[in-house]
């Protein structure tokens, strides 16, 4: 299978640290055709001269050898851009958008993504690539199925919520609610089956861990107490990062992988999230060519309103009147967003 042909709309922190970098080393799986922003400029990226055009370039005639349109713009840009977009025909083109999708006040321009082919999610947090590590730890007997996760200052809003749907191998939060212990947001997620999660912000991957309870026993990047399995990044020869260890249980990373790596290996494995996040990336475009597309959009949406729920009433169940799959959710977020005109 050939190389996707790409644009990238935004030319911010996202695309310059994360993004872009993963394209390139993802050169079997995709061809970057175009980089558009509100003004044309020179950037250098990984020691790379990437010429950045101003968005008016964009064009039909050049949308012919475009398979995938990646978005990275801030809020306010991204109703502009889906406009901009809908001038031409995406029948046949894939759309792989930045999170958090779209703001409650947005809601009325979901109708835009049914113009793609498909419309995935750049979540990156569904693949860390210490997923891995836990999944054959489990196969291997030792977790058995999971219980409860905690995050403490390990995660971040939204994110948050991928990361314990991707953990869990969960596709919906049922029920959540948010408290406050002094500087501390607790948010707790319950997804059926007696299972649950803890999110403890704010975030700070510095001094972060998580914790995952099995019905066999725990595993931790921090510290291991009451006989929990501890996961450790494994470093190679010459001292970079090169996978994950628990045990007797290990996985690498592949020498793409490991060249998206810019930080020390740190003591706990969510020290260096940054570089996860790298990985998790090339990954979403691996999964892309290979058929089994990124983040769902639906779920994507699901994490952003969840967040704004949480905010404003302090808890949400699935299914309830402002829960935008809901019919009379789906109405009500479509006159907010016309009212507010976002």
């Amino acid at each position: 299978m050939s190389a996707r042909g790409v644009w990238i709309i935004g030319a911010g922190k996202r695309v310059l640290e994360t993004a872009y970098p993963a394209f390139l080393r993802a050169p079997r799986e995709c061809s970057v055709l175009g980089v558009f922003a509100r003004n044309a400029r020179e950037l250098t990226i990984v020691g790379q001269s990437v010429r950045v055009e101003d968005s008016a370039q964009m064009s039909a005639s050049r949308l012919r050898d475009v398979d995938l349109v990646y978005v990275a713009v801030g809020k306010a840009a991204l109703p502009v851009v889906l406009g901009a977009l809908s001038r031409f025909d995406l029948s046949r083109v894939d759309l792989l958008i930045d999170t958090p999708v779209l703001l409650p006040k947005q809601f009325r321009h979901v109708a835009r993504f049914a113009a793609f082919r498909n419309a995935w999610v750049a979540e990156d947090c569904i693949e860390l690539p210490w997923y891995d590590t836990v999944a054959r730890a489990r196969e291997a007997g030792l977790l058995g199925a999971l219980r409860e996760a905690r995050f403490e200052r390990s995660a971040y809003r939204y994110h948050a919520f991928a990361m314990v749907k991707a953990v869990f191998g969960a596709d919906r939060i049922e029920r959540a609610t948010r408290s406050r212990v002094g500087v501390d947001e607790i948010r707790t997620l319950e997804l059926g089956a007696d299972r649950r999660a803890v999110v403890v912000e704010p975030r700070d991957y510095a001094v972060g861990s998580f914790a995952l309870r099995g019905e066999r026993a725990s595993v931790t990047d921090g510290d291991a107490v009451d006989g929990a399995l501890r996961i450790v990044t494994s470093r190679s020869r010459d001292g970079r990062a090169d996978g994950f260890r628990i045990g007797d249980v290990a996985t690498q990373l592949d020498d793409d992988e490991r060249a998206l790596l810019t930080m020390s290996a740190a003591a706990r494995v969510t020290g260096n999230m940054e570089d996860w996040k790298r990985v998790g990336f090339l990954r979403l475009l691996r999964r892309i060519h290979a058929g089994s597309g990124a983040y769902p959009i639906e779920q994507g949406l699901d994490d952003s309103f969840l967040d704004f729920r949480l905010d404003k009433f302090g808890s949400a169940r699935a299914g309830d009147w402002h829960d935008w799959r809901s019919k009379l959710g789906r109405s009500l977020w479509s006159v907010l967003s016309r009212a507010s005109r976002g």
